[in-house]
């Protein structure tokens, strides 16, 4: 596509745009954890990914910025999602004019051979569609972080039985216990229900330790008689709070666990909660209970190089 008349997209390695996407990002209404410079820096850094960074600049401001998170398939390269992202797509500030978003989805099609984002609830979706980007409905619970949510006058009943019953402990835990418990419980979340987990709890908890040391996610551990059981880390932009990475053992600890967090965010100031992916059906009733609305987002895919098309046909 042509660019909007002024606008310059810029596309390189990450010192290089550093500064220009940190400013992007403070000035960002739809920005997340997961698009943090310290956030990419980890994920990248845990799982092998290389980053460059991406800026639309109109009148030498830079009004808009994306992370291009590369992985090679051989000679052939993709922007992917990388695991434990919830959330990983162009952010704009106000001063974004139109067709900026479009603009650097071309830049991620002109680079690599396919490309996948998924924006956060309330992006605007035409910007993908126009740019040939096939879109996936998915759901999560985010929404204000009110009064009622944290006094649970808008969870159900069960809920608030489940506490009332409770001798679940749930506290911070600050150093590499507590990343450690996150990795252990988020792998153990998938094998509990008998599935091979493809989250390896070493380099889970090595990922929660970094964004934890950058600011962003704290942790939280469950405890019953004294015996761990469950955990989750709670990323966080200052704004919106996350839960995020973690699980726990059959019973009251994962209750215990997302009411804590939203307490702790709302006692930090956060204005916003998302309890980030309500994609399974148990997840999703599980979820439901807390009184955190509903938000529809997507998964946005695209495939421009006829070998990747082949190659994820014949995975499929």
């Amino acid at each position: 596509m042509t660019p909007p008349a002024g606008l310059d997209v810029r596309v390189g390695p990450v010192d290089a745009q550093a500064d220009a996407y940190a400013h992007v990002w403070a000035g960002a209404p739809d920005r997340t954890a997961f698009t943090h410079p310290a956030f990419l820096d980890a994920i990248c850094g845990v799982y092998g990914r290389q980053l460059e960074l991406a800026t639309a600049w109109q009148d030498a401001t830079p009004i808009a910025a994306c992370a291009f998170v590369q992985h090679r398939l051989g000679p052939l390269r993709r922007v992917v999602v990388p695991p434990l992202t919830p959330y990983l797509a162009p952010i704009v500030t106000p001063a974004a004019v139109p067709g900026t978003v479009q603009a650097l989805l071309a830049a991620a099609q002109e680079r690599a051979g396919s490309a996948v984002f998924q924006p956060p609830p309330g992006a605007d979706l035409g910007a993908y569609e126009a740019a040939g980007f096939t879109t996936l409905l998915r759901e999560t619970h985010w929404g204000p972080l009110t009064a009622d949510l944290v006094s649970l006058r808008a969870a159900s009943r069960n809920v608030r039985r489940t506490l009332r019953d409770s001798t679940v402990d749930v506290r911070l835990e600050d150093g590499a216990q507590g990343a450690a418990a996150v990795g252990r419980w988020a792998a153990a979340a998938f094998t509990q229900k008998e599935e091979a987990s493809p989250l390896v709890p070493e380099q889970v908890a090595d990922l929660v330790a970094r964004v934890r040391a950058a600011g962003l996610a704290q942790v939280l551990v469950a405890r019953e008689a004294g015996a761990e059981t469950g955990a989750v880390a709670v990323a966080t932009d200052g704004r919106t709070a996350h839960v995020w990475a973690g699980g726990s053992a059959p019973g009251a600890a994962m209750t215990a666990l997302v009411v804590s967090a939203m307490r702790w965010a709302h006692a930090s100031g956060h204005t916003a909660v998302d309890l980030a992916g309500a994609n399974l059906p148990d997840v999703a009733e599980f979820k439901r209970r807390f009184g955190v609305p509903l938000q529809t987002h997507v998964r946005a895919e695209w495939t421009g190089s006829t070998a990747l098309r082949v190659l994820t046909g014949l995975r499929r």
